[in-house]
């Protein structure tokens, strides 16, 4: 049993989440690991093939596109009784394991993997698939030992860990040596990812990338991420791309609070470090011009991540002033406090966002927002009541959108149906308008008038047509006309047949013991 390092002991713990969050990321598409490779024969090699080989050729790879992969599996068996002297033989035979090992046949799989690795070693391509999917099959299997013997021959051999799948055998490596506790062991791979594969296999150097620098970050020594990033080709030691990177991270990473108090603290204590290092790089961002995005930055992971009230108040400070130092002219402030207003609204500071409004311009912009400060504080008939003063005040573009806003309070919140109704009636935006009314109708209680505002939407618009119709069996199955819903979601399955909601109607009939088969008319 390996004893773990006194260092890589204490950082295990906060560096499970960064490490857990890549593996999602890369085990996540269809390829899992092998992101940036494909298993189509290279075309130098398919032009070495007569035209009878690629007939036979071009048949079991239309099949594996096609995800035939039983009967892709027999044709490349068969290219190999037909041709066992073709140039592709290699190939074919690890097409014909990885056509078995996608219907799910990993040990039959296996089997022909292993023969390509005995019979065609020196073939790099081939090999070097086989080697990695014979890992994939063992991992399948559940042979955990298997599969990770397997990745680190890849890894080590001079030859195929040069191949592009090679990127996503060190990524295996990582992931199993995060998950055994030794994260400095799995930064050494990512590391080697980063510097072998940036170009070659770029998916899986992305998610290397981010890991190491999630690791730095959570071990709260950024400096250190920011000196590895800096002269890779992706940023050209570009201090300005660097710190965005790491801030993105950042902000990606630490905006959730856990219910968990010893993680809570340390999360906290981490993003207080990760503050402070990003507000001494406020000059990079003045060099580069663009001195806004430091306050946008700084603004988010204070309140979104951070939110200690003196370090927030300094903050909004800071900001006011850049702000107030903008010309007057060309509207570039309002939009910047706005913004900043936006901000200190959701995380519940409504008397800081006030301030932020009352030095908008633009008195119908800042009256909007305070018809959404109002919301927030949950003041729904007085929200809706400054809707109303928006739209009074002449100017358009605030008008339409507090009358929509208007409309969304009563339908949501204040039951006002009726005039919901009206209101959307007036804004006249079908079919969206539509889809809102016989929503407020359900909520009413009417459901009839649902139903004719979701006949008038399938008739008029055909690209929601089929939605309109599962909406019809929806409503009258939650209102409890069961047969008349059995006739929609019939129907549905009648004129409809490729939708989604087809499918949804199959599962209705379903519930309710009725036999799939068959359509009826349309309700009467």
């Amino acid at each position: 049993m390996s004893v773990k390092s006194t260092h890589e002991s204490s950082i295990a713990r906060p560096f499970a989440r960064p490490i857990v969050a890549c593996f999602l990321l890369l085990a996540s598409a269809g390829t899992g690991w092998a992101q940036d490779w494909t298993w189509q024969l290279p075309a130098a090699e398919y032009q070495l093939l007569d035209m009878f080989q690629r007939a036979a050729y071009d048949k079991a790879a239309r099949l594996l596109n096609q995800k035939e992969y039983r009967a892709a599996a027999h044709a490349f068996e068969k290219f190999c009784s037909d041709f066992p002297d073709s140039p592709a033989i290699a190939h074919v035979v690890f097409l014909q394991a990885y056509s078995l090992h996608l219907v799910k046949d990993r040990n039959e799989a296996i089997k022909h993997y292993k023969e390509v690795l005995d019979y065609f070693p020196g073939d790099v391509n081939p090999a070097s698939a086989s080697i990695y999917y014979l890992a994939r099959a063992y991992h399948d299997n559940g042979l955990a030992d298997e599969a990770l013997e397997w990745m680190q021959k890849m890894a080590a051999d001079a030859q195929y860990s040069k191949h592009p799948l090679a990127a996503g055998a060190l990524a295996y490596l990582a992931q199993q040596a995060a998950n055994n506790g030794k994260p400095l062991q799995a930064v050494e791979y990512w590391k080697r990812i980063v510097a072998e594969f940036d170009e070659a296999s770029r998916t899986v150097s992305d998610a290397a990338r981010r890991s190491v620098t999630a690791h730095y970050i959570a071990s709260r020594q950024p400096q250190q991420a920011q000196q590895w990033l800096l002269p890779q080709g992706r940023f050209n030691n570009n201090v300005r791309d660097v710190i965005d990177y790491i801030w993105s991270i950042i902000r990606h990473d630490y905006a959730w609070r856990s219910n968990d108090p010893e993680q809570e603290k340390w999360r906290l204590n981490v993003v207080t470090a990760l503050y402070q290092y990003f507000r001494g790089w406020k000059g990079v961002y003045e060099q580069s011009g663009d001195p806004w995005a430091y306050y946008d930055h700084a603004a988010q992971l204070v309140s979104f991540c951070y939110g200690r009230s003196e370090d927030l108040r300094q903050m909004v400070d800071e900001a006011s002033v850049f702000i107030r130092s903008l010309p007057a002219e060309g509207g570039g402030r309002d939009g910047k406090w706005a913004w900043l207003c936006d901000v200190l609204m959701q995380r519940g500071h409504f008397e800081r966002a006030r301030y932020c409004h009352s030095q908008m311009a633009d008195r119908a912009w800042a009256a909007y927002k305070e018809h959404e400060l109002l919301g927030r504080e949950g003041q729904y008939a007085e929200a809706a009541a400054q809707c109303e003063r928006v739209e009074k005040m002449g100017n358009a573009h605030w008008a339409y959108h507090a009358m929509a806003a208007r409309a969304g309070l009563y339908r949501h919140h204040l039951g006002r149906y009726q005039e919901a109704i009206e209101l959307y009636h007036k804004i006249d935006n079908p079919p969206a308008t539509l889809w809102d009314i016989q929503d407020c109708y359900i909520r009413w209680g009417k459901l009839d008038e649902a139903l004719k505002t979701l006949t008038t939407i399938e008739n008029l618009f055909p690209d929601h047509a089929a939605n309109a119709a599962w909406h019809r069996a929806s409503h009258l199955e939650n209102f409890g006309q069961t047969t008349r819903a059995i006739a929609e979601a019939r129907r549905i399955m009648k004129i409809y047949p490729r939708s989604g909601p087809s499918s949804q109607a199959h599962q209705l009939l379903e519930r309710h013991g009725v036999p799939t088969g068959g359509g009826v008319g349309d309700e009467d």
